[in-house]
């Protein structure tokens, strides 16, 4: 991955991904759970409380070199004094190192505190051992313990067989092509951006048929409310003559205010 010498922008937060900007041909560095790319897009997202931490403390430094613990699913981003850490399995995680001490992470691990030297996960090079050794480290465990030992995921599920070293093997040999990992998590995000908008678009319009029946009502309240004063008022001035009267009385008697009963609703 060509980032030596790349400049760190802005961080943000795209569902179960972190967005770098990043100087260069490919204007972003992405990282999820299973995934470390350079890409020419960026999903849509905003700056939670993590991005701003990482902006605060990245943004502006030079990528010295990037390198992996082991062959396992771990990314360190060096950066100077500095050391940004990318766990790639489970939910995924990203740990800050200053002067190779934590200086803040996305998500808590036994592994580590902060203020103490990050822990990366035990590994084994299974492409290194003999094929005795690949045995034993595998011998006795069903799928879940192999993924755990080896560090290597999903990809059990196609590794697992009678010689599941030599498999291995050839994957190590033939790498993924970095235009069909970008093309692949774009083709996840649009659908993801699809299916929000969709989301959205349904939400707003349950609440402007909600709004509408709330006005529906309110108009129809009104409209009882109008009919009755309207046919007080007419009975008002129907009998008009008749309150006079009652008014004239009530203000000989010096009585200020009377009672008159409106007609029901």
């Amino acid at each position: 991955m060509s980032l030596k010498g790349a400049r760190l922008g802005k961080v943000w937060k795209a569902r179960n991904a972190y967005v770098f900007e990043v100087s260069g041909p490919k204007k972003f560095l992405i990282t999820r759970p299973g995934g470390f790319y350079l890409a020419d897009y960026a999903p849509r997202g905003m700056a939670d409380g993590f991005s701003m931490f990482l902006r605060k403390r990245v943004s502006g430094k030079v990528v010295s070199s990037v390198g992996q613990h082991n062959i396992d699913r771990v990314v360190f981003l060096e950066l100077g004094s500095q050391t940004l850490v990318f766990e790639l399995f489970g939910k995924g995680n990203i740990i800050l190192l200053e002067d190779g001490r934590i200086e803040g992470f996305l998500r808590r691990s036994k592994r580590f505190e902060k203020g103490g030297e990050y822990v990366p996960p035990e590994s084994v090079n299974y492409l290194s051992v003999s094929s005795e050794e690949f045995s034993k480290l595998v011998e006795g465990k069903d799928k879940a313990g192999v993924s755990r030992t080896l560090g290597i995921g999903s990809l059990v599920e196609e590794a697992w067989g009678d010689d599941m070293q030599a498999f291995l093997k050839k994957v190590a040999d033939d790498p993924l092509n970095p235009e069909e990992v970008e093309g692949r998590f774009r083709d996840e995000d649009v659908d993801a951006m699809k299916a929000e908008a969709e989301d959205e678009a349904s939400a707003e319009r349950k609440r402007m048929e909600k709004s509408i029946k709330e006005l529906q009502e309110t108009i129809e309240e009104y409209g009882q409310k109008s009919r009755h004063y309207r046919k007080t008022a007419e009975k008002l001035m129907a009998e008009r003559t008749h309150y006079d009267g009652v008014l004239g009385k009530a203000s000989q008697k010096g009585e200020k205010r009377i009672k008159v009963t409106l007609l029901d609703k």
